[in-house]
């Protein structure tokens, strides 16, 4: 199975404020759905809420949180580490599972990960979350 990153950022890696992504960019969220669409993809807590506690439609969902009692929507699958969402996507026979973040999960994901998908938008924001640093030399 191969685990792909996938974000879009900002020149100053943010990508995220206050629990939201603080930008639109319709023609991003398009190549998102199109690219995710038939296959695992795992969302972090804060991430997974801001899809208004609901799956993903047409993907394999999972939500990582330390928190093994954390009430998700039917068809959502919560596990508690990485290791296990590894696990249980290849049980499914996912060929690809797809980091959708927030921080902390692309700071877990990133020695981990076969490929990154990232859409450098040309813009600088204020956030509170941010892409981790990562040498471009190894990608």
């Amino acid at each position: 199975m191969k685990t792909i990153i996938i974000a879009a950022l900002s020149k100053n890696r943010v990508i995220g404020r206050d629990n939201a992504i603080p930008w639109h960019y319709p023609a991003d969220m398009k190549h998102f759905r199109r690219v995710t669409r038939g296959h695992a993809v795992v969302a972090g807590r804060k991430t997974y809420e801001t899809f208004q506690t609901r799956p993903l439609p047409q993907r394999l969902n999972f939500v990582l949180t330390r928190n093994p009692a954390y009430a998700v929507a039917e068809g959502v699958v919560v596990c508690t580490s990485l290791a296990e969402v590894l696990r249980r996507a290849r049980a499914h026979g996912s060929e690809k599972l797809f980091v959708l973040g927030g921080a902390q999960v692309y700071e877990q994901a990133l020695p981990l990960a076969d490929e990154m998908i990232l859409t450098h938008l040309p813009i600088e924001v204020e956030g509170d979350a941010y892409f981790p640093a990562w040498d471009e030399s190894e990608w």
